[in-house]
């Protein structure tokens, strides 16, 4: 099951199941996320803090669980990894959320997360970064972390996407 695309104006929630971030720390990916037409809702656990973790087990529970039912929120793109995401997901209760599937976003710890989709629930989500991977100064980043992050966007959009690979000669068929 793919979730729908997302269009200009729909929203994407982030929030922390794992580990801690500051808002700072969010803000070029917030900006970009804005840049190509999306709108924002920064969950409750961006800025808490329980030892490493984005605050404490019940509060990112009940953080992810509230992006996980909130209709108007089309994707949830995870601040960042670390630990934490196992700690929660088999709290989480997606009855609301395979009703209405949204995109998850993110890898890492969150990788729990898009196993507990894909081998339970069969929808789809998105391995990729995560808010703490976006350059503060886009003139300074690399060509290959422009393209993982605009791979992103193209994803979220329905976009065809394609990789080009260099062969080698140890590849084999």
């Amino acid at each position: 099951i793919k979730p729908s695309y997302l269009k200009k104006g729909d929203t994407i929630g982030i929030t922390c199941p794992a580990g801690f971030i500051i808002a700072e720390d969010i803000l070029p990916a917030i900006n970009k996320i804005k840049e190509w037409g999306f709108k924002i809702k920064i969950g409750s656990t961006v800025e808490k803090k329980d030892f490493t973790f984005g605050g404490t087990d019940e509060e990112r529970l009940q953080d992810f669980q509230q992006m996980l039912d909130d209709k108007n929120i089309k994707a949830i793109m995870c601040a960042r990894g670390g630990y934490g995401a196992v700690r929660i997901i088999d709290a989480l209760d997606f009855k609301k959320f395979t009703a209405n599937p949204k995109w998850i976003i993110g890898f890492s710890d969150v990788t729990v997360i898009h196993s507990h989709l894909n081998k339970n629930l069969g929808i789809a989500s998105v391995h990729s970064k995560m808010c703490n991977s976006f350059p503060a100064d886009w003139s300074k980043a690399e060509p290959v972390q422009i393209e993982t992050i605009e791979s992103i966007r193209k994803c979220l959009a329905g976009e065809k996407m394609t990789y080009n690979i260099v062969p080698n000669e140890k590849n084999k068929t």
